[in-house]
Parts: C-alpha cells; structure tokens; sequence
C-alpha cells in the first residue's frame, strides 16, 4: 500500500469518527431527562403567567360590573352649561358628596311627546335611567306603562309638605306619589306695555274682566299707516289644532266654570261652559274683530312672533314665554305679565299650570338616599330662587314665594297670586282623546263658523261610540 493510499484509510476513519455519537448510551438518558424538566419548567411557567392574566382580567371585569352608576334622563333644554349655573352647581355638590359614584347625565333631544317615547323605548330594552325628567301630565301614561316606581315611601324628602297645592292632582296617582315637581310655569297673559300707552289704554288690572279685554283690545288694534289694513290687532289667539291649544283654552272653559268630569266620573264635552268657552273665541275674531278671523290656523310660535313685532299687543301665554321674549325682543323691556281676566266682576281667574318633574324607575335600594339627596339639592330654595333669577321657570315650592323677589316685585306677586288659584292639566287617562275632540270641535267652530253646542254634542257622540267598541 503506497503513502497516499495509507493517508486516505486515516482520514476516512478520522472523518467515521466524526459522524460517530460522543457520548455513551446512559450520558444521553440523564441529558434527556434534564431537557424534559426543563421543558416541563417552561410549561408550568408558561401557564403560570396564562392563569395570572386570566385572573387579572377576571378582576377588571367583576370591578366593572361592580362599579356604582347612577343614570340620570333630562331634556336636551335641562343640560347643566355655563347658561344654566344652578345646574352645573347641583350636580357639582352631588357628586363631591358621593365620591364613590359615577353620575351620568343622558340628555334627551327632541319635543315633549318625543322625549316621552324616547324613555318608553329605552325602558322596555331594560338600559333605562334610574332618575329622569318628565312632563307632569305624562306621569299617568308612565305609571301606567309600569315606567315610574311610587315615591311616597322610597323617596321620604321634605319638600313634598311645601308643594304648591295645586300640583298635588299632577303628582298623585291612585292615592300614590310618583312625580316631584321641579320646573313649572303659569299661564298669564303677557302684553306690550309701550302699545297699551301710545293707545292710551290702561294697563290690566288685577281684578280685570273679559268685558274689559275687549274693551282694551278693540283700542288697540289699529290701521296704523291709513291703508285699510289692520296693523295691530288687540290680542292675539293661538287656536290651530293641537294639544297646544286646548290647553290655553281650558282657563277660559274653567272660568266659565268648566269641567270635563261630572260628579259621577263621566266624560261630557257639550256643556254649557264648553260652549261658552268656544264662543268667546269666535267673537273675538268675527264680533269684537280684535284678532284675526285666521285665528284657527295660528299656532303659539306665530302669536309670539307678532306680539315681540308688534303685530299683537297683548295674548295668552305661559310665564316662562315671558323669559324667552325678553331675550328674543327689541322691546323686551317692555313685555309685562298680568293675571287671567275674570269671565264676569266677583269671578274666578283659573289659570292653568303645568311643567316638569323627577321620577325614579329604578328599584336599587343602595341608590335611593343618594336619589333623595340629589332631589333635595334641586328642590332648595337656593336652587329655586337661582333658578327663577336665570330662566324665569317658577319654583313648584311655596317657601320661594315668601322672598322678596316674589313678595316686593309687582309681577312677582301677579305669579304668585297666579299659582295660588291655578289648576293642572287634565291627568285623565283619557285626556288625548278628550282634547282630540275638542280640537276637532273648535276647528270646526272657527273656520266653519258651526255653532258650539252642535260640535262638541257631535264629538261627544263620537268619544262615546269609540268607548262602546272599544269594550
């Protein structure tokens, strides 16, 4: 074997032993032994951590389910802002006294009967707020839609023994409480007092009639410019149908001393009072002439518009009408407020009032005191008092009428007097349908000139053949 052929044999055998295992049979067992636990090791590290950020997240959410949230509904117009700092202040106090509570404010958009149907909606889903605004007269239609849980001895606040006492019928409900008055208005009528002194016409008196309405009005509505067209009518008449209208037509029908329920608990639309009642607006327009004959087909807005312009001297409206005018109004200085005229000397003026309360639709035990002591903050004097000096909205509560702002204003005492002998809206179930019929009734007086006692009779027919199917 030459010299090559010998270094090829040893490199071949060099390069076997290469490839070979470097480690005897039992070195491998106690390596791989060690590698398993280390594995294991691993694993058991690994699902360590898994179950530490398993339980970690199960701790955030039991403190998310577990956290304390109270739900509060208002109108969109209710918002806490710098407009409305008596708000900002209560909601401040409230939850600088509950620090461990979240409060959130929902605020609902739209009209009355729109934020009426929002909190039915929201409701029925089962995600509705614990404590929320809400129309008086919509408290019926609430409770009966099992909405608003009774306050009388959940909610034990002190403010329930200074209520107006005409509100007590919008707040009770089969002997129960369910609503706390918070925000109300009056109706008045509110007048142009620069016009009453250019005519010459003294101003209303606190004991004033309809026949002295009349006798104002007629001096007021003028041709001003000679071109045979009136200019200025005397009093202006929101008569277009709606719910609106009714309501600043009640006052009148009560006045002649209306009532829509007689002593048995029947529903009866052609009395006398309502015939009267519905006269009185045709004569103004087609008799006295001191509104325009167009009177059906005016709405609240329209009358406002002309009574800030000039187009009307004086109308019927609600005291927190007064506010917005001043605001909106190149005379705004000179928009007064006097008390409902009397049907005849020695009469009653009956206006009427109405406005907005807290119910509670929640049952939570644990959020009830703090429910009770919100409602106090809002119902305060100091609240009240704050809040009438910023919007002109009434207090529900008689302890605000004994301060000055009330007791040495002139038309402080005209509200004053004005709630004292007021009534609230109709909370009878079946008031939608009641003053359905008698929109249907005054339309029918004012623009097909029908006589009243013949409208309502047929309405009244109609609201009992409607009852009778229904059964």
């Amino acid at each position: 074997m030459d010299n090559a052929s010998r270094r090829d044999k040893k490199v071949k055998g060099q390069r076997s032993k290469v490839k070979g295992p470097t480690t005897q049979p039992h070195e491998r067992s106690i390596e791989g032994n060690a590698m398993k636990s280390h594995i294991g090791a691993l694993r058991y590290v690994a699902l360590s951590i898994m179950a530490m950020v398993l339980f970690g997240l199960g701790c955030q959410r039991v403190e998310q389910t577990e956290e304390k949230r109270i739900t509060v509904a208002l109108p969109q117009w209710f918002s806490p802002s710098e407009k409305s700092p008596w708000l900002q202040k209560a909601w401040q106090m409230i939850r600088e006294e509950n620090p461990e509570w979240t409060f959130d404010l929902e605020l609902v958009p739209g009209k009355t009967e729109q934020v009426l149907q929002k909190l039915m909606v929201v409701h029925a889903s089962g995600e509705g707020p614990d404590l929320a605004c809400v129309r008086l007269d919509s408290m019926p239609a609430l409770v009966e839609q099992g909405i608003l849980e009774p306050m009388d001895d959940r909610l034990p606040v002190q403010a329930w023994g200074t209520l107006i006492p005409a509100l007590v019928p919008s707040v009770e409900w089969q002997g129960m409480r369910y609503v706390l008055p918070y925000d109300i208005g009056v109706r008045v009528i509110l007048y142009r007092k620069d016009l009453f002194d250019a005519a010459g016409i003294p101003v209303p008196s606190p004991t004033w009639t309809w026949d002295e309405l009349v006798a104002g009005a007629k001096g007021l509505t003028q041709d001003l410019d000679g071109n045979g067209t009136i200019d200025q009518w005397g009093f202006g008449v929101p008569a277009a149908r709606s719910r609106k209208s009714i309501l600043q037509w009640l006052p009148w029908f009560w006045g002649l001393g209306g009532v829509l329920q007689d002593k048995e608990g029947q529903i009866t639309l052609c009395t006398p009072a309502a015939a009267g009642a519905m006269q009185w607006y045709r004569d103004l327009a087609h008799k006295h002439r001191v509104t325009p004959t167009t009177l059906y087909a005016m709405d609240q807005d329209t009358i406002f518009q002309g009574l800030a312009g000039g187009l009307f001297a004086m109308t019927e409206g609600g005291s927190w009408e007064r506010a917005m005018l001043k605001k909106h109004s190149q005379y705004n200085e000179q928009i007064r407020i006097a008390c409902l005229p009397r049907a005849r000397p020695g009469g009653a003026s009956i206006p009427l009032v109405d406005g907005w309360g807290f119910g509670v639709l929640t049952q939570d035990k644990e959020k009830l005191p703090v429910l009770v002591r919100l409602l106090e903050h809002l119902c305060s004097t100091e609240h009240q008092v704050a809040k009438y000096s910023g919007s002109g909205m009434l207090s529900p509560f008689q302890p605000v009428y004994d301060v000055p702002l009330f007791t040495q204003d002139p038309e402080g005492k005209v509200l004053a007097a004005a709630l004292r002998d007021a009534r609230p809206a109709p909370t009878l179930p079946s008031f939608p349908s009641i003053s359905e019929a008698l929109e249907i009734a005054l339309q029918e007086v004012l623009m097909e000139g029908k006589r009243p006692a013949e409208a309502l009779a047929d309405q009244d027919q109609r609201l009992r053949s409607r009852k009778t199917q229904d059964k």
